[in-house]
């Protein structure tokens, strides 16, 4: 988990090393994505505006590579958009399975995968060039769910719908805080973006 009692998770080695690829993956689908064309099935994610999405994306970057980064508040939007990070790994995997073997820069997603499966201790991986889709998908699950122990962010718009008072008793009953799903994601300008490249650049190396 990346938010625990005793602080908050820093990826590292090889499973930073994916992380940081995701992450530059994503920002570059992001960055001329005006329409909105890339989705990573992560509603709270997927409705922001670009620059929106780049500063959620730096945020959870920061926060799950740098040791020195405060610990932010949870919300919908920041747990969407970690999800979303590792949806563009499936996404990746996937075209990368469509493509000939020869087509595929070295090391290839599903190395980096097996590389960071193998550092959390989980056995039993395929052959790197294996083209199971569904195996690859329960790795990348797996690794998500280390960092996200629970998927709260995808109930954005069921609990929005319903009654307030029913509401609040089941975000009272699941442990999630009030302004959870209603908190505003940043909106930086576009002068203000630049300094949202200039942290993007750093965490995705």
């Amino acid at each position: 988990m990346w938010w625990t009692p005793d602080g908050k998770r820093i990826l590292q080695g090889a499973e930073a090393v994916l992380f940081r690829e995701a992450l530059g993956t994503i920002v570059d689908m992001v960055r001329d994505d005006d329409e909105g064309l890339w989705q990573f099935d992560a509603p709270p994610f997927d409705g922001l505006r670009p620059n929106q999405k780049l500063a959620v994306l730096a945020q959870v970057g920061s926060a799950l590579l740098r040791e020195e980064e405060p610990m932010p508040k949870l919300t919908a939007v920041l747990e969407a958009g970690v999800g979303a990070i590792y949806e563009a790994i499936r996404l990746m995997v996937e075209m990368e399975i469509d493509q000939l073997a020869e087509a595929c820069e070295a090391p290839t997603w599903r190395e980096l995968i097996v590389a960071a499966c193998r550092e959390r201790g989980i056995e039993e991986l395929p052959d790197s060039e294996s083209e199971d889709l569904d195996e690859w998908e329960v790795l990348v699950d797996s690794l998500a769910t280390s960092v996200l122990w629970d998927e709260d962010w995808r109930d954005n718009e069921n609990l929005l719908d319903v009654d307030p008072k029913a509401g609040r008793a089941l975000k009272e009953l699941l442990g999630i805080d009030e302004d959870y799903y209603v908190a505003v994601p940043p909106d930086p300008t576009d002068v203000e973006v630049e300094g949202v490249w200039i942290t993007l650049r750093a965490l995705a190396g």
